[in-house]
């Protein structure tokens, strides 16, 4: 049996095919050139990640092949939709006031957070008198960069992109963040 669902927060679709125990899944999305997609597949007891979507033939896309009963024991089968969402900006805008990280951990002078900086794509950093204040890629239903600092982030609004934004010692250490005058 084959199914077909719009993409919710996109223009494509998923399309799934159940063959026996297993069920194959295509995901596509115009390339809007604004950066990484990520797609869910979502059903009455959540959402699953199926992935990131990649270009190929002038469109994004995914294939991925799992059981049904890994779909079951996620919540999503049977399924009632599937979500994409862009999760990295493309074009390296860079809103104003604000620099490209190009070496993020060297920002973070407790080890534990410079290990998980390692990796983090689009993290931007402005200084500001004693500190440095970073500002991080944040999609809502996903994970949480720097997660050892969770509880020292907070969501904030860059030029209509959320991002989640840290407070940073003239060390490099995290530190709570100050109403400014």
């Amino acid at each position: 049996m084959e199914r077909c669902y719009p993409l919710a927060g996109g223009k494509g679709s998923l399309r799934l095919r159940e063959e026996g125990l297993r069920v194959q899944l295509w995901a596509k999305l115009p390339d809007d050139g604004r950066g990484l997609y990520k797609v869910w597949l979502t059903g009455g007891g959540g959402e699953l990640l199926l992935g990131t979507l990649l270009p190929e033939g002038g469109i994004l896309q995914l294939r991925r092949q799992m059981s049904v009963d890994q779909l079951t024991r996620a919540g999503v089968w049977p399924p009632s939709g599937g979500r994409a969402a862009l999760v990295f900006p493309a074009g390296g805008h860079v809103p104003q006031g604000w620099q490209l990280a190009d070496d993020f951990p060297a920002l973070f002078s407790d080890v534990v957070l410079r290990a998980q900086a390692k990796g983090q794509r689009g993290a931007l950093f402005r200084k500001r008198d004693g500190g440095t204040t970073v500002a991080l890629p944040f999609v809502w239903g996903g994970a949480v960069p720097l997660e050892a600092a969770f509880c020292l982030l907070r969501p904030a609004e860059l030029e209509g992109e959320t991002y989640l934004l840290l407070e940073l010692d003239a060390s490099g250490h995290p530190t709570f963040f100050r109403e400014r005058k």
